[in-house]
């Protein structure tokens, strides 16, 4: 599938059209412009729900930030299962959520966009493995979000995980987790996790957790999609 990416240039935007495929044909510009249109409707579809559950201001202040970005998550799931995009593709889709013009991203800086700091991925991410009252125990959107902002957590999904687990049946004020999420950065640098099995991969996550504090059993096992 062929992704429609806005370019900005001097003057306006430039509309390219980017995928794997070597060739691009007018059939992939004829879908690449259906799936944005398709997109668009359901952007402004959310914003308008959101405004009337009074979750989000006609300005585009989010009353309550972790629900809005959870009702745009479970939105993308929704469009992400009905037109199945290609893995290789979907860092273009990302990235481009913030050219659409919508009160969802308002306040946001797009130079500070990049494939770990998406809001629209992690909501994404988020909304497909937790409730909303799970999120909520683990803390404010703010620090759900700084969960992925590392490398060295977001490269194994056992990590993000055990991390949330912990943050749901232990929550953490905002001080507390700050510390918690680079005690666990710091722990997997230079390690290749993928060597590691899930008993050996637990017991290093486990020496992360301050001294006296009883460690869970074990790494959550929900599914990753």
């Amino acid at each position: 599938m062929v992704i429609k990416i806005r370019q900005k240039v001097r003057g306006g935007n430039k509309i390219l059209y980017k995928g794997e495929k070597m060739v691009i044909t007018v059939k992939d510009v004829e879908d690449a412009e259906k799936l944005d249109l398709e997109l668009k409707k359901l952007l402004n579809h959310t914003e308008k729900e959101l405004i009337k559950r009074h979750l989000l201001s006609k300005e585009g202040a989010k009353k309550d930030v972790l629900a809005v970005w959870f009702e745009v998550g479970k939105m993308l799931n929704i469009f992400l299962k009905k037109y199945q995009i290609n893995p290789d593709e979907k860092h273009y889709f990302w990235k481009d959520l913030y050219e659409h013009n919508t009160l969802l991203h308002k306040s946001i800086h797009k130079k500070e966009i990049n494939e770990s700091r998406n809001d629209y991925k992690i909501a994404y991410i988020l909304a497909n493995k937790y409730t909303l009252d799970e999120l909520k125990k683990a803390g404010p959107w703010a620090i759900l979000r700084e969960v992925f902002y590392s490398k060295n957590i977001v490269k194994d999904r056992r990590i993000i995980n055990w991390i949330f687990k912990e943050l749901i049946e232990r929550p953490r004020t905002r001080n507390e987790a700050r510390p918690f999420l680079k005690s666990v950065a710091d722990r997997f640098k230079q390690i290749n996790t993928k060597l590691l099995s899930d008993e050996e991969l637990l017991v290093k996550l486990k020496s992360t957790l301050p001294a006296g504090e009883p460690p869970m059993s074990a790494i959550s096992e929900r599914k990753n999609k």
